[in-house]
């Protein structure tokens, strides 16, 4: 790499796969418009590794954390029935060593 900060990090629930496969799309196209590299769930996705019912978005927010780098943003994006939709933006300001 050329030494600057990764892209945007994204974790993406995949629980509801229509909401979850046009939400992808539109952030692929808009991050590539933008041109802002970004990975989404690039460690598999989280119904793949345990989508425990109460704490699917305590798990998206806690695996983001552990993937930022200082100065780096994620979003986390889960759905939810009826169309509705909740996502947080953070940036991780510190090193953990």
């Amino acid at each position: 790499g050329d030494g600057s900060a990764p892209g945007l990090a994204i974790e993406l629930m995949e629980s509801f796969t229509a909401q979850a496969s046009a939400n992808r799309i539109v952030l692929e196209a808009a991050l590539s418009r933008w041109k802002i590299p970004f990975e989404i769930n690039s460690h598999g996705g989280l119904l793949a590794l345990g989508h425990p019912i109460g704490a699917s978005g305590a798990v998206l927010v806690s695996r983001l954390m552990h993937r930022l780098h200082p100065g780096q943003l994620g979003l986390a994006l889960i759905p939810s029935a009826g169309g509705l939709a909740s996502a947080l933006l953070m940036r991780r300001e510190w090193s953990a060593s």
